[in-house]
């Protein structure tokens, strides 16, 4: 696993630890889908990138999920607003 690879998960446990901190009714969503948007972005970047399957499989799933909480938390933004 190279740097790039390492990189990606790292923005991965990353992401689960600011869903940890910021969560709770008085978290702003907004500014939580667009971090989380942005970060598992910038993983699944650097997963390609490093051009290792395992670093790209391992990277994809992870801040693929990380992208599918911040599309769920972007609709039920509209839904409670």
């Amino acid at each position: 696993m190279n740097k790039l690879g390492v990189a990606s998960i790292a923005v991965a446990l990353f992401n689960i630890l600011l869903f940890l901190l910021l969560r709770g009714p008085g978290a702003n969503i907004g500014l939580v889908v667009g971090m989380f948007g942005a970060l598992s972005v910038l993983g699944l970047v650097f997963a390609v990138l490093s051009q290792k399957w395992p670093s790209v499989v391992s990277g994809a799933v992870l801040n693929g999920g990380g992208l599918v909480v911040a599309l769920v938390l972007f609709l039920t933004e509209g839904a409670i607003s």
